[in-house]
């Protein structure tokens, strides 16, 4: 005795509107004998709500969820402060930059000639390397200042 689409739907798993729905399809089968139905769900790759997902179409939904994972891992490493953004470093190389131009063109012509003049080379040496110790203490209190915003 044949069965009735509902019976069908029940012995295949699935529910009655997706049943409707391979049975619209042109190339379904026109009998109710879940063995037929079963080798085409198979031959079909149909699942309970369509097409079953393919091998390729899992790696492609993995993938996607490992990248989602890696971008939030980024926003969170961004939020504390374990990863700066380039436009921040570069802003910081920048007044870094400016402000050693400044101290050395200062200390360069205004600053340093008078002050070696006539000065033995150890004591020109110690000048130098003290405004050099200047000008890296200054750099410091740069990344300081950028480390502290």
């Amino acid at each position: 005795m044949p069965l009735n689409k509902t019976q069908l739907a029940s012995a295949l798993g699935v529910t009655a509107p997706t049943l409707r729905a391979w049975m619209a399809k042109p190339d379904a089968p026109n009998d109710t004998d879940p063995d037929t139905w079963r080798e085409y769900v198979a031959k079909n790759a149909l699942g309970h709500s369509g097409p079953k997902m393919s091998q390729s179409s899992a790696t492609l939904k993995d993938q996607k969820t490992e990248k989602e994972i890696e971008r939030l891992d980024l926003i969170i490493a961004k939020e504390k402060r374990k990863l700066i953004d380039r436009e921040e470093v570069r802003r910081l190389l920048l007044a870094i930059s400016v402000r050693q131009r400044t101290i050395l063109y200062q200390s360069c012509e205004s600053d340093l000639p008078p002050k070696l003049d006539g000065l033995p080379a150890s004591e020109a040496r110690k000048l130098l390397r003290d405004m050099a110790d200047g000008i890296c203490d200054a750099m410091a209190g740069l990344v300081k200042e950028f480390e502290g915003a």
